[in-house]
């Protein structure tokens, strides 16, 4: 089973499958089966795509990058105000730090 990863590159040109760029690896979650299904039955990862006009699927490697970065950020501030869930805090940190480091977010699923 392919693992679910959500990273935040040095640079935007790394996918989490290069074992080439490990070291280019500035933050990176090992998502659980768990984690993902949570966020999953939340719809986040359909709520995402749309805000982005991204297509985000469970097969999928998605790259955010630019005002995608805060548009998604912008939307999950919201479902923190809206729900305390652990994940969507930790998922919006990822976007957070891909603001500040003017990289990208990078999902493969």
């Amino acid at each position: 089973m392919r693992e679910k990863i959500i990273a935040i590159y040095r640079t935007s040109a790394s996918y989490p499958g290069n074992e080439r760029d490990k070291d280019n690896c500035f933050m990176q979650w090992k998502l659980t089966d768990n984690e993902f299904e949570k966020l999953w039955q939340l719809n986040i990862w359909e709520k995402l795509g749309e805000v982005c006009n991204l297509d985000i699927g469970r097969f999928d490697d998605v790259e955010f990058t630019g005002e995608n970065l805060h548009k998604a950020r912008d939307f999950l501030l919201k479902k923190c105000l809206e729900c305390d869930v652990p994940e969507i805090r930790k998922l919006k940190s990822f976007f957070e730090n891909g603001i500040i480091r003017k990289t990208g977010v990078i999902f493969s699923f």
